[in-house]
């Protein structure tokens, strides 16, 4: 297959928004995993991800007519993915006892969270011992591989704070007294 065969996005969503079907499905089969996985990276609940990526390509698909294409149509998703999140969580009485609920539904059948080993349930405590700006901006570079400039995009702020926020989630997490806060 040569590149013709793979339009760019910028194609897709200017068909996708005319009303072509196979466009916005080139485009759902495109993203659905990445944003699943960004959605499971912030709730660490399988049936959470996927609730939350069904709305927001429910939300994409409504509101793709009115894309401006002023961003990339990635950054675009992933900041309707972050206010999917961000709704999401708020709706938890207490967010830092989200692992416990699904690992529990998980032992009663409920649900099917994958088993992680210890270092990466440490790790997972560790990003979500992180004030919450800190934390978004940890995610989309270090989990989703965004650039500096992309999350940037997403969390409406410049490059620059981008690059500020992790250097002050490595200073949170060097804290010695970190361990006893959380």
């Amino acid at each position: 297959m040569d590149d013709s065969d793979f339009p760019d996005d910028g194609v897709l969503v200017r068909k996708a928004a005319g009303g072509c079907e196979a466009s916005f499905r080139c485009l759902f089969d495109r993203y659905y995993e990445e944003i699943r996985n960004f959605a499971y990276q912030r709730c660490h609940c399988v049936d959470s991800a996927g609730d939350i990526t069904q709305a927001v390509f429910i939300k994409v698909a409504s509101s793709l007519p009115r894309f401006r294409h002023q961003s990339s149509f990635r950054s675009w998703l992933y900041k309707i993915a972050l206010n999917q999140i961000r709704d999401h969580l708020r709706g938890r009485i207490r967010y830092n006892r989200k692992i416990e609920i699904c690992e529990r539904e998980a032992a009663d059948g409920g649900g099917s969270a994958p088993q992680a080993p210890d270092a990466l349930l440490r790790a997972i405590e560790l990003v979500e011992s992180l004030p919450e700006s800190l934390r978004e901006a940890v995610v989309l570079v270090c989990a989703q591989g965004l650039s500096h400039g992309e999350a940037a995009v997403i969390l409406g702020c410049a490059e620059g704070t981008v690059s500020w926020k992790l250097s002050e989630a490595r200073r949170f997490l060097r804290r010695p007294e970190r361990s006893t806060e959380s």
